[in-house]
């Protein structure tokens, strides 16, 4: 007897666990930056040297501002499952967490948008929102400004978001949930 495989009316690409990712991760078989998004592993692009010059003045302004009442986490996972593990830009965490974060760690997230925008505030944001991460700042390169989301909510059936974002322009000064008497100045 012949058997004929047939192929689905409705092919559906695989969708990652975090568990599976990890396991692909630590075998070697990615290669350049990646992170799971939704269950998709998503190829990130080199940095650019606005983005480079970010991190390098964003580095030096949270470690002398916040260390050590918490840690500063630069370009680290953050799992969030069961189908995401993102790097962003930055993450203040709890100064005893260790390894890749889990989302109670974050005390605020970072992530530096240039080629990314639409990444991080359609794809991310969400899923930093549902997972009860209270503070998230984008850094809009290309409108020279600062975007603070806060405020995690079930915004409509099956989507996550925050309050409008405040929006912070060069010179202005913002300070993150955690320690509201310490504000930081953008683009000094």
């Amino acid at each position: 007897m012949t058997q004929v495989l047939t192929r689905s009316p409705n092919p559906q690409p695989y969708k990652f666990t975090v568990k599976a990712y990890e396991a692909v991760s630590e075998a070697g078989l990615l290669t350049g930056r990646t992170e799971l998004i939704h269950g998709v592993i998503v190829e990130m692009p080199p940095m650019g040297n606005e983005h480079v010059d970010a991190v390098v003045t964003l580095t030096a302004k949270l470690f002398t501002a916040y260390f050590p009442r918490a840690a500063i986490a630069c370009q680290v996972p953050v799992r969030l499952p069961p189908y995401g593990e993102p790097e962003p830009d930055f993450m203040l965490v709890t100064a005893n967490s260790r390894g890749v974060r889990e989302a109670s760690d974050v005390l605020l997230i970072i992530e530096i948008s240039n080629s990314t925008y639409k990444l991080d505030t359609e794809e991310k944001l969400p899923m930093y929102a549902e997972h009860g991460i209270q503070d998230v700042w984008i850094l809009n390169v290309k409108l020279n400004q600062l975007e603070v989301y806060r405020n995690p909510k079930d915004t409509v059936p099956g989507g996550w978001g925050y309050d409008p974002p405040i929006i912070c322009k060069p010179g202005t000064s913002i300070a993150p949930l955690e320690f509201l008497d310490d504000p930081l100045e953008w683009w000094t």
